[in-house]
């Protein structure tokens, strides 16, 4: 009897697990994650954040399955001690075979270490939290805020950077991703003002 009683809960589980679509995808995955970096807000891509200012990922999200699809994208973030920073996520409605770029944004805390951090990203059905696709892990810098040199010390280098780098957005010949301290996708009063904060 105890036999048959266990049988019947792995045969649910199992039940309970299998996909809501019968069709059949090349990797086998009706949702696949693509690239994953870090980046502004516009989407530019850039190397990290200082700590207390936002950080934003793009994700690449493609649908292989014949019918739309409703997915929640979940992003989780750690610094360089694996301590967790914060959650973000988003929900999306993916045509048919179609792909898309989502960018989430998280705030990266003061007290994070300074170092190498890492996103991990995954996709889910909102209403039952089944599993679309295995995590994806891209790594990004956590700097000192207002650090544009990354040498550990906000100092008139940093100044002379920003200056330097003033008025600029990505594709213009003084562009320096490293001064664009608030991730806004151009060098300006707000980066100075991180910059100050930051002395």
């Amino acid at each position: 009897m105890f036999r048959v009683c266990v049988f019947f809960v792995l045969f649910t589980i199992v039940v309970a697990a299998l996909p809501a679509s019968t069709s059949s995808t090349s990797s086998g995955y009706l949702i696949e994650i693509g690239e994953v970096y870090s980046c502004d807000i516009h989407g530019n891509p850039k190397d990290g954040f200082g700590k207390g200012t936002p950080a934003y990922f793009r994700i690449n999200v493609k649908n292989n399955d014949v019918s739309p699809r409703e997915v929640e994208i979940v992003i989780t973030a750690y610094d360089d001690g694996n301590v967790p920073l914060g959650v973000a996520s988003s929900e999306i409605t993916m045509a048919p075979s179609t792909s898309t770029g989502v960018i989430l944004s998280l705030q990266i805390p003061k007290w994070a270490y300074v170092g190498t951090g890492r996103v991990r990203v995954g996709a889910h059905a909102p209403d039952d939290m089944y599993p679309y696709y295995p995590g994806v892990s891209a790594f990004f810098k956590i700097k000192i805020a207002g650090d544009c040199n990354g040498d550990r010390h906000v100092d008139l280098i940093d100044l002379g950077l920003i200056i330097y780098a003033w008025g600029s957005q990505p594709g213009d010949v003084n562009w320096d991703d490293r001064c664009d301290l608030n991730s806004d996708g151009g060098v300006n009063i707000w980066d100075v003002a991180v910059l100050v904060m930051n002395w």
